[in-house]
């Protein structure tokens, strides 16, 4: 079960985005869209408004994540299970 409840409504019409990371590839999203997003903690009052940037096909390699890391974080034990992914390659 989440423990948060994100909710979005879009903003604007598509807009075009484009990035360049320090490997010089460059990520491009035509038909991009600008959201308004409000995250709140399942059992929160708090309420956060944010705005974000939709980007299809983000194209993201695997990262990993072992266990061990997970569990020197003692705050990350009850969504353990949600962030442990260590199949992904070992970063050189």
């Amino acid at each position: 079960m989440s423990r948060w409840r994100i909710e979005s409504e879009r903003k604007d019409a598509a807009k075009r985005y484009a990035s360049r990371s320090v490997g010089g590839n460059e990520i491009t999203d035509e038909k991009s869209r600008v959201i308004r997003v409000k995250i709140k903690g399942l059992f929160s009052r708090n309420l956060k408004l944010a705005t974000a940037q939709t980007i299809r096909n983000l194209k993201l390699a695997p990262q990993r994540v072992e266990r061990a890391t997970v569990a020197a974080c003692s705050h990350l034990t009850d969504i353990a299970e949600n962030l442990i992914y260590d199949a992904a390659a070992r970063a050189s």
